[in-house]
């Protein structure tokens, strides 16, 4: 018991200092009191207490080594068994810890490399690893300076200008640091996947050997690496949330200082001065540029064609970039006499100003790109291309009119931050219908720009005359509207025949043929706008007889076949007419190629004009629309022939497009007296055009004819035939053996 109590009132203090061993035997010697003690319930009791003491001593001591054994990993590195986390806390150390990190990794590196072999590889990798030590340390140890608000002070228009100045700064820094962002979460994966190639190679090669050294040192340079970019990710995150703390505060600062912006005559001479500065060097610029386009183009060719091209690009990139400048110095001119009660709310032509310069500066940014895909697509020739006038090369006229471009795209930004802002001031000092009315002239004059721009864009030549997306609209609105026409003048043909009592197939000819003269002047005219002479038609005439002569010969035949249809006349409009392969219907349409026929079934048939012209084609009502049908149909022979006349006669009578004068009444003829039956037909007219579409007409007249007779019990003989049966008791012998030799 005396025992127990010693070993517990031994102080802790010294627990976490004591070794392994030592506290190895402390432990036993404890647990060994206890157990002599086991057969009181207290002594249980303080057994349960004891092990919770333990396990307090324990876990801090525990805790204790594995920090030495991890300091200890860290401040030797181990080349020949590589630990591969040791710097993932790095992160979330602070500055002073980090700077302890790095004083005992260079500390204890450079005493481990001081016993190894050397070679060119391993010296390459222990140099980098002093190098990457010696940026991680500058850049731990650097602190940015953080700079203080700059008081609010009275805000002029001048002090307004660079206010926004500083925010389109500030966002150009906040875009780069993001990208920059970017670059250096790339480069952290790409070293972590360095990482495991490395350890995965490391684990291959055989301990203790020269390779597998080299690759550790390989893998802790890597390492430290890794330390380096993350640090550089760190400082990279703190300066991209300093920026964007500094933007938002400019921003709110410039949307809010509107209502307080003042400004005075002064600005308005220094803005005018800049204007005259810059009328002047446009003038320069155009001078420059006339000069330039004297010279003819068309004999530069091949190398020197894109250095000229560049050189006269870079002058446009310049002019554009100062009437850009221009306009946004008459923004500010109007907005500075605002601000003074000076001016009244006008509205010039700022839109269309802005919407033309933002063109140019697209086309010259389309151009440049495809400049310097033909010097990259020409190799080493591009470093011949010299402008003999400026000794210039092309990489260096590409590389100056890209930072034109890049400045222009600037000044387009102003530009329309300039715009916006005065549509602001003339709300606050105008009121909203100032501002609405501005609007609507802005929005105006850049609609109407862009679509003066984008009607009068060159699609194509025609024998160098420019065809436009306007001409062509004008030469489709024209056959457009010569089509409307041309179904507008059938329609009133076709009630004008209907008053008129004119027959459909006439008046189909005519509007047919109006169409035809129609569309075809239609077409001259949309040749002649798009820059065809008519003297030249005759040329293209010529060449369509050679298409027609070879591919078109076909679809020529038809179409001339329709013409003759259309004026000779053979055929019209609702004629009934039958086929030489023996398709038959009525006519409902007679186009160019093809003539549009209805069947009995209601199915359209469009068939080819020139069957029509080449083969037979019977026509039902080409000259008289009556026609006689013929229906066949027999009573038995005991039949009343007067009362079989009378009974069917009346039956026929009673349909309704059987014709009933004089001339065409319906009669019955009697056409054989046969074995069995009297075979009768009936004869009636009809008229075609009023004849059911389905092919139904003899039907109907049977159908009569049969109801009719049955009514007047007049019979219908059914064929019939009698058979004789002949019993036979004796047979020829003779027969018999001659069919059974037959059978053989």
């Amino acid at each position: 018991m005396f025992k127990l109590v010693k070993l517990i009132a031994q102080p802790g203090s010294w627990a976490a200092d004591m070794d392994k061993a030592r506290f190895n035997r402390y432990l036993i010697n404890l647990i060994r009191a206890v157990r002599s003690n086991m057969s009181n319930k207290v002594y249980r009791i303080l057994n349960i207490i004891l092990i919770v003491w333990c396990c307090g001593l324990f876990v801090p001591s525990t805790y204790a080594l594995s920090q030495a054994e991890a300091s200890e990993k860290l401040l030797t590195p181990n080349f020949e068994e590589i630990n591969n986390d040791w710097w993932t806390e790095w992160p979330q150390l602070s500055q002073e810890e980090k700077n302890k990190w790095l004083t005992a990794i260079r500390k204890n590196f450079d005493g481990v490399v001081s016993d190894i072999d050397y070679s060119s590889e391993r010296h390459e990798n222990i140099v980098l690893i002093h190098d990457l030590l010696d940026s991680l340390n500058k850049l731990v140890t650097h602190q940015p300076e953080e700079q203080l608000p700059e008081p609010k002070s009275e805000l002029t228009l001048q002090s307004w200008l660079a206010l926004y100045r500083s925010t389109e700064r500030l966002n150009n820094e906040r875009q780069r640091i993001q990208a920059e962002k970017r670059q250096r979460t790339d480069a952290i994966r790409y070293i972590q996947g360095q990482l495991q190639e490395l350890n995965v190679l490391h684990r291959k090669l055989e301990p203790q050997s020269f390779e597998r050294a080299s690759n550790g040192i390989a893998f802790y340079a890597a390492q430290i690496n890794m330390l380096y970019a993350q640090e550089k990710l760190i400082s990279t995150d703190k300066q991209l949330n300093s920026t964007q703390a500094k933007f938002k505060t400019t921003t709110l600062r410039l949307a809010q200082s509107a209502e307080e912006i003042t400004s005075s005559p002064s600005f308005d001479k220094q803005l005018t001065l800049q204007k005259n500065n810059l009328l002047a060097s446009i003038e320069k610029l155009k001078s420059i540029m006339s000069s330039l386009q004297r010279r003819a183009w068309s004999s530069l060719k091949g190398e020197k064609e894109i250095v000229f091209q560049l050189s006269y690009q870079e002058e446009k990139l310049k002019l554009i970039s100062a009437q850009s400048q221009l306009l946004s110095i008459d923004i500010l001119l109007h907005i500075s006499q605002m601000l003074q009660g000076m001016g009244q709310v006008s509205q010039p032509e700022w839109g269309g100003k802005k919407a033309r310069l933002i063109q140019e500066y697209e086309l010259l940014n389309s151009q440049l790109a495809s400049y310097r895909e033909q010097v990259l697509v020409s190799g080493e020739a591009a470093n011949e291309m010299i402008y003999a006038k400026t000794q210039r090369t092309v990489w260096e006229y590409l590389e100056a009119n890209q930072k034109l471009s890049n400045e222009l795209k600037s000044k387009l930004r102003d530009v329309d931050f300039y715009l916006q802002s005065y549509q602001q001031f003339i709300s606050l000092r105008k009121g909203w219908l100032s501002e609405l009315g501005f609007g609507w002239s802005l929005w105006s004059d850049q609609a109407g720009s862009s679509l003066d721009s984008t009607i009068n864009f060159t699609l194509f030549t025609v024998n160098e005359y420019p065809v436009t997306l306007f001409d062509l609209l004008n030469a489709i609105l024209v056959i457009v509207l010569s089509i409307l026409f041309s179904k507008f003048l059938k329609k009133v043909l076709y009630k004008f025949g209907q008053k008129k009592a004119v027959s459909e197939s006439t008046i189909f000819n005519v509007a047919r043929v109006l169409h035809y003269v129609i569309i075809t002047t239609a077409a001259l005219i949309a040749l002649s706008i798009l820059g065809i002479d008519s003297s030249k038609i005759t040329l293209i005439a010529g060449a369509l007889s050679v298409g027609i002569g070879f591919g078109l010969q076909a679809i020529f035949n038809n179409f001339v076949s329709g013409l003759i249809l259309l004026f000779e006349r053979p055929l019209k409009v609702g004629d009934l007419v039958e086929l030489e392969s023996g398709v038959r219907g009525r006519i409902k349409a007679i186009n160019v190629r093809s003539t549009q026929l209805k069947t009995r079934d209601n199915i359209d048939v469009l068939v080819p004009n020139s069957e029509f012209v080449n083969f037979r084609v019977i026509n039902y009502t080409f000259s008289d629309p009556l026609r006689r049908i013929h229906i066949p149909f027999r009573t038995s022979l005991d039949s009343d022939k007067d009362k079989v006349r009378k009974v069917v006669i009346a039956a026929a009578e009673e349909i309704n497009f059987t014709q009933k004068d004089k001339q065409h009444a319906p009669d019955l003829w009697l056409k054989t007296i046969g074995e069995f039956s009297l075979e009768f037909e009936l004869v009636v007219w009809v008229n075609a055009n009023k004849l059911p579409d389905n092919d139904g007409v003899e039907a109907a007249y049977l159908w009569k004819v049969e109801s009719a007779l049955r009514e007047a019990n007049i019979e219908v003989p059914v064929p019939q035939k009698e058979i004789y049966l002949k019993r036979v008791t004796k047979v020829n012998k003779s027969i018999i053996s001659s069919l059974e030799h037959s059978e053989d």
